[in-house]
């Protein structure tokens, strides 16, 4: 269920673009070519998943349009049907990053089997960051601070 992605075959990369912030979205690269989903097309699909983690920088940004509605990843996941989502404030070491993650879905794994119920993640959430905080200290706020869970369950 919580099985290391093989990252290797094509790299995601999340894309911002100002001009057009519904283009925004993520491009998968490989050799030969460069395929993206955009905004506009994810927004328009009806994905059954509770929570979607975003494990790369910066990927809480958002674009703010002359009307003043924000668009970001998150909001297009919000869009597609997914109620919480964990995204980045800022860029993330990968050392804290992957200390973040292991408490992460070690303590989301263990709510699961114990309740079987999906309303850990803020536990789950709580779980990791005291944990980077007790490895950093408390006086490091950059770098126990950057994820953040937004979102609600149904």
């Amino acid at each position: 269920m919580f099985g290391t992605p093989d990252c290797s075959i094509s790299p995601v990369m999340a894309i911002t673009i100002p001009s057009d912030p519904w283009e925004s979205g993520f491009s998968f690269s490989d050799v030969d070519s460069e395929k993206r989903l955009s905004g506009r097309t994810l927004s328009s699909w009806r994905l059954e998943a509770d929570l979607a983690v975003l494990q790369a920088c910066d990927t809480r940004r958002q674009v703010t349009s002359a009307t003043e509605d924000s668009f970001g990843l998150g909001r297009f996941l919000h869009l597609a049907g997914v109620p919480a989502l964990l995204l980045t404030d800022w860029e993330v070491r990968t050392d804290i990053s992957a200390l973040f993650m292991n408490a992460f879905y070690g303590r989301l794994r263990s709510e699961l089997q114990g309740s079987g119920n999906l309303h850990g993640y803020g536990a789950a959430y709580r779980h990791a960051v005291d944990a980077v905080r007790r490895s950093v200290g408390d006086e490091h706020p950059f770098l126990w601070a950057p994820y953040s869970m937004v979102g609600v369950l149904e």
